[in-house]
């Protein structure tokens, strides 16, 4: 006959009956005692206002506003106005795309920093005549044929093998370097005509210039010129005393601001400038900064076309802006 032992009951504080475990008895009080310890309310199951809104009953702890937790984030030293931006960005004023970018302005120059620039102006452009006409040199279509001319036998005559290789390079760079020294030479003149521009040359003449903030970057210099022949009769030259003719003795832009309208607008203000003084007209001086040449005219066809298209520039816009009743 077997006998079913039943296993020995312990009760614990609650009121549980937990069946003894021979050898545990330790770990199975111990182990209640800790269960009935980490029992939490219910009321603490609820969270804390401030983590997450609680909707149990009508004293419930409603969060601060959007604005007031952003009010309490700021600096003590912030300002009201710093305030509100941050609360409204979008109320905030964006900044200018062309905050940055420098004025243009056109006027007629008085100071003496902004007339040595104009007339610094002028003289760069015509020591820049050097280097249009050295291009027309070495371009020029009889010179490159020449030059052609000349290598070519220069080789004919030196080679000898391919030991002489060599020796007829170096003679090739040599003979080149010194022609593009020529060259130079020939076109040199204009260097001296550019340091002839100074105060004697300017005079009494009126200047216009633009400038891109503090920089000057183009000039209109505006002289004047009385019609008719000084060996006319004294009722003739009476005449021709209340008369005057706009003569344009130099105009340029610096080259890093060319192809902008810079030029064409400098040209408009001189034709508007000449008519507010009562001028007849005005079109280029013969002897204005750029008329020197130094090689001969078959050489010059560059800068004589840039001449011309100057030229008619003005007189377009002699008669469409300046619209002169007397023209001679």
């Amino acid at each position: 006959m077997v006998r079913h032992l039943s296993a020995p009951l312990y009760v614990n504080s609650v009121g549980d009956k937990i069946p003894l475990i021979p050898g545990f008895k330790t770990s199975a009080v111990f182990l209640t005692s800790l269960s009935a310890n980490l029992r939490i309310p219910d009321d603490e199951l609820y969270p804390t206002p401030i983590s997450t809104p609680s909707f149990r009953g009508s004293d419930a702890i409603p969060l601060p506003s959007l604005s007031s937790l952003s009010a309490m984030t700021l600096p003590h030293e912030a300002s009201v106005a710093d305030a509100q931006a941050l609360n409204d960005p979008l109320d905030a004023p964006a900044p200018s795309p062309l905050a940055d970018v420098p004025e243009l302005t056109t006027y007629t120059a008085k100071s003496h920093e902004d007339r040595v620039a104009a007339l610094k102006l002028v003289a760069d452009s015509i020591a820049e005549q050097r280097n249009a006409t050295s291009r027309s040199i070495i371009y020029n279509p009889t010179i490159l044929s020449i030059y052609a001319a000349i290598v070519g036998f220069g080789v004919r005559y030196f080679y000898d093998g391919f030991d002489t290789l060599p020796v007829i390079i170096t003679t090739l760079i040599g003979a080149t370097m010194t022609a593009l020294i020529a060259v130079r030479w020939f076109a040199g003149p204009y260097i001296d005509l550019a340091e002839k521009i100074g105060w004697d040359w300017l005079g009494e003449d009126q200047m216009i210039i633009t400038k891109w903030g503090d920089k000057v970057i183009g000039t209109v210099i505006i002289g004047w010129a009385r019609p008719g022949s000084p060996n006319g009769s004294k009722k003739e030259k009476k005449k021709n005393e209340k008369r005057k003719w706009g003569v344009v003795r130099a105009w340029t832009v610096a080259v890093k601001y060319r192809g902008k309208g810079v030029a064409k607008a400098l040209l408009e203000d001189a034709v508007q400038e000449v008519k507010k003084q009562g001028g007849e007209g005005i079109e280029f001086s013969d002897e204005h900064a750029n008329h020197h040449r130094v090689l001969p005219t078959y050489f010059n066809k560059g800068i004589d076309a840039d001449e011309q298209r100057a030229f008619d520039l003005l007189h377009a816009l002699s008669s469409i802006k300046g619209t002169f009743k007397n023209r001679r």
